[in-house]
């Protein structure tokens, strides 16, 4: 849920859901779409199964996040994937302006998964492993597929079906936005922030009895 993140964590999530409206491109065929993840570089998000998966779909992916010390996973990418480095948060955004879909590759049980839900807010379909909450946050089928965490192949047949499935990427990406929308917003949060001071004020009136 919203409510379990960090401050900062609800405002950016709540910046992307209201203030940003960008139409989802997953029924487009412009030479610029391609895969896109945002993630840290380390191995509790997989990037190595990540580069596995695009060497396997030979699909062109494109990575942002901050290189670690000593990390070698980097250095010598296949021709068809690109690392951009690290970006701030208008930089993450414009960076899924031109993504046809997203992957999230964690093998660490994520309790929400913000890019995932970002993802989502901006009407892109999200390929997330089946850990954690992202389970929860990106349904299966519904926002988005789901790849069992540390399969190289099975993340690359999902990445393979949802490219030559344009129709199915609008589907996917219009189901998540709505799902965003409706969950994570700050209307939304607020409505559960009060259900749960009102339950709270129930249980305290029910002691008092």
């Amino acid at each position: 849920e919203i409510g379990e993140l960090p401050l900062a964590m609800q405002v950016r999530l709540l910046r992307v859901l209201q203030d940003r409206q960008i139409v989802p491109v997953g029924g487009t065929s412009a030479v610029n779409v391609d895969v896109r993840v945002v993630a840290a570089t380390n191995r509790d998000l997989a990037v190595d199964i990540l580069i596995s998966a695009a060497r396997l779909s030979g699909l062109p992916l494109r990575m942002a996040g901050q290189r670690l010390p000593g990390d070698k996973l980097l250095r010598s990418l296949p021709a068809n994937v690109e690392h951009v480095g690290f970006l701030d948060h208008q930089g993450v955004l414009e960076f899924f302006s031109a993504a046809r879909f997203v992957v999230v590759p964690s093998t660490w049980a994520e309790p929400f998964g913000l890019v995932a839900a970002e993802a989502m807010g901006l009407g892109l379909p999200v390929l997330a492993a089946a850990s954690g909450g992202l389970r929860e946050i990106v349904e299966d089928g519904v926002a988005g597929l789901h790849f069992r965490p540390g399969d190289a192949n099975d993340l690359a047949e999902k990445m393979m079906r949802l490219w030559e499935d344009p129709a199915l990427c609008a589907l996917l990406g219009g189901r998540g936005r709505e799902k965003a929308l409706a969950q994570f917003t700050e209307e939304a949060y607020y409505r559960r922030l009060m259900e749960v001071y009102e339950e709270a004020i129930r249980l305290k009136r029910r002691e008092a009895n």
